[in-house]
């Protein structure tokens, strides 16, 4: 299959440049910009609601990780603890990816330094997460990386990781990521309608972590794939061990990468909400502004959520149940039950009190909490912030160290909540023991640590 060259921009739109992912077996086109094409589909939506093509999954991780798996199986690639640098050359020309491996690059564990969007406009125009999604020379933007942590230290979700094993991917098989999605998933699968995959400059490479772009029908086809172990029409389109690894959740971790009521776990690129999963066993792929592919095996039903802005709701579970014809409530915050009783005048022990009482009923009752480190860790902070609550906002901090007595997170937030209220001693405790836990992770213990020697 030949490389196709992109439309450059017309007058209808921005302009980015894309490969278009066919379905009829022909080769691959050029396409206009997605904008263009999202601007003309508007006037007629009405009547052609279903082929409208959104820039959706702004995360495009679960496309890629899918490639990952056809070329493993394949044996294009060896193996998950192949160095990055046996494949890409070039980035051992930096420190940065020195040790890496593709299975941290999959993992989020890079080690790589990055900034995220926070919403204020200065730090986000000079954020990571602009460069990369802005940027018109992909491969330069990953030799200016740098490394913060070693290699598997710990999770942070950051595009570069999924930039920089796209770049892997192509070399591996000697083909675009369009070329791969078609041929691979995108025809195999049945899909209705063309895709496409926007480019950082014309003739350059796809915007992996971003800018996969298709109707929700074939969206819906994607995450059908997984619900059916990544078969479709008796063939196996993707390993189904592949698939496995990505949609179950991983019990030997207790505490989710992104802290929400259905707590997010992330695997191979797809999120697993761990909030009563043992019974749900559901997991989904979650974009920009609220692009998302929910699966729901028990049901056997896909959710496709095509969106330009979302506050990140999760209403899938309910509608589900709804479907079901089940009832449905959705969990009670034990943090936010604590936070709300210390405003209403409980003390530091009612307030411990009620924390073994709701995890004492959470075992029980798994469906009706959640609860988690990073949780009660905010609740802490805030209550110290409070004044009037510093002792109760100490107390919570201590039930965090009580749930994870080995995270120097949960030691190091305990030991500024010392600190601010004047108990330098148990504050020095708090951070070398910290220091301990994480000599590599726990820098604000080692640099407070440093200071008394």
């Amino acid at each position: 299959m030949q490389e196709c060259m992109p439309a450059a921009a017309n007058s209808e739109g921005a302009g980015r440049h894309a490969y278009r992912i066919g379905v009829d077996g022909g080769h691959l086109r050029p396409q206009a910009s997605a904008t263009a094409m999202l601007q003309r589909a508007l006037v007629d939506y009405l009547a052609r609601v279903d082929r409208v093509q959104q820039m959706v999954l702004l995360r495009t991780g679960p496309g890629q990780a899918q490639l990952l798996g056809v070329t493993l199986d394949r044996g294009a690639i060896r193996s998950l603890d192949d160095l990055a640098t046996n494949y890409v050359p070039d980035l051992a020309r930096t420190p940065a990816y020195a040790g890496v491996t593709l299975r941290h690059l999959l993992g989020m564990q890079s080690g790589v330094a990055y900034t995220r969007t926070n919403g204020k406009a200065l730090h986000d125009l000079r954020s990571d997460d602009a460069r990369f999604y802005y940027t018109n020379h992909r491969e330069q933007a990953l030799m200016e990386q740098h490394r913060e942590d070693p290699p598997g230290a710990r999770w942070a979700y950051k595009d570069s990781d999924a930039e920089a094993l796209g770049w892997v991917l192509q070399r591996a098989t000697g083909k675009t990521m369009a070329q791969q999605l078609e041929e691979g998933i995108w025809r195999p699968m049945g899909a209705e309608h063309d895709a496409s995959w926007d480019l950082d400059h014309r003739g350059g490479r796809e915007n992996v972590s971003s800018g996969l772009n298709a109707t929700a029908r074939d969206f819906a086809r994607l995450g059908r794939l997984y619900l059916e172990g990544g078969a479709f029409g008796g063939h196996q389109i993707l390993p189904r061990d592949w698939v496995a690894a990505s949609t179950t959740l991983d019990t030997s971790r207790t505490e989710p990468e992104v802290v929400t009521w259905w707590q997010m776990q992330h695997q191979h690129y797809w999120w697993i909400p761990m909030q009563n999963w043992e019974v749900e066993r559901d997991f989904f792929a979650d974009g920009s502004r609220g692009q998302r592919i929910y699966v729901h095996p028990r049901s056997h039903l896909v959710i496709v959520q095509l969106a330009n802005d979302s506050r990140q709701e999760f209403p899938f579970r309910k509608l589900v149940h709804a479907w079901l014809n089940e009832p449905y409530r959705y969990p009670v915050s034990i943090p936010s039950r604590l936070l709300a009783v210390a405003r209403s005048g409980a003390d530091a022990d009612s307030v411990k009190r009620l924390y073994r009482r709701l995890t004492h009923d959470a075992v029980a009752r798994p469906a009706d909490f959640v609860v988690s480190e990073a949780g009660l860790i905010s609740v802490g902070q805030v209550l110290l912030k409070e004044g009037a609550r510093s002792t109760v906002g100490l107390a919570v901090l201590e039930l965090a160290v009580e749930r994870s007595p080995g995270s120097y997170r949960a030691r190091e937030a305990l030991a500024a909540g010392y600190e601010k209220v004047g108990k330098t001693d148990r504050a020095m405790a708090e951070y070398r023991e910290a220091l301990r836990l994480s000599p590599q992770l726990a820098k604000i213990s080692a640099s407070k640590v440093e200071r008394t020697r």
